[in-house]
């Protein structure tokens, strides 16, 4: 069965304008994705209480240095390299569900972090085996209840991933699949 998808979001007017003497302002727009429209609408809720409190930035910084606090990365070398590696860091744990109290299913790591385009565009939301070669071991090391979350993805999806090798003209035989154009063996799961 394919999953269902609910947003919710608040309009975002076609231009925002600065006020005579305003130099700068804040607006805040806000999104909630779930995978039922009764969490969706929870969600979207908690959103909007959080914007009313003043709370939604400060709730999403104690999360982040929940997560930083984690992974105690600490590089010497060009400044540049650092940042890049705290960056990377950065994007790859974006592209995971949070630590605690999450009704979503864990979606995969698409190559680059967070999955996007169309046919023919990026990775089309496609989660290669980078996910489990490279992003996994790092994962693990910091954050092992992340990488469950990979484990859990490949189990999960394993009998799709199983139908779509079919239909791409693998032949499949119990945990293995063989590509027919070479001889070219390889464990699925």
């Amino acid at each position: 069965p394919r999953p269902s998808i609910h947003l919710l979001w608040t309009p975002v007017p076609p231009s925002l304008m600065l006020q005579a003497g305003q130099s700068k302002a804040c607006w805040v727009f806000l999104v909630a994705v779930a995978d039922s429209a009764e969490h969706a609408q929870n969600t979207y809720s908690l959103g909007l209480d959080l914007i009313d409190s003043g709370d939604l930035g400060p709730s999403h910084h104690r999360v982040w240095a929940e997560l930083w606090a984690g992974s105690a990365v600490e590089l010497s070398g060009p400044a540049p390299l650092r940042r890049a590696v705290i960056g990377c860091l950065y994007y790859l744990l974006s592209a995971f569900l949070p630590l605690h109290d999450t009704h979503f299913q864990f979606g995969g790591v698409s190559p680059g972090g967070l999955s996007n385009g169309r046919r023919g565009q990026d990775y089309w939301g496609h989660v290669f085996w980078d996910q489990d070669s490279w992003v996994y071991p790092a994962v693990c090391l910091f954050y092992p209840e992340l990488g469950r979350q990979v484990l859990q993805y490949r189990i999960r999806t394993l009998r799709g991933a199983k139908h779509n090798a079919q239909e791409q003209g693998y032949e499949v035989r119990g945990q293995r699949s063989r590509c027919p154009r070479r001889e070219v063996w390889c464990d699925v799961m």
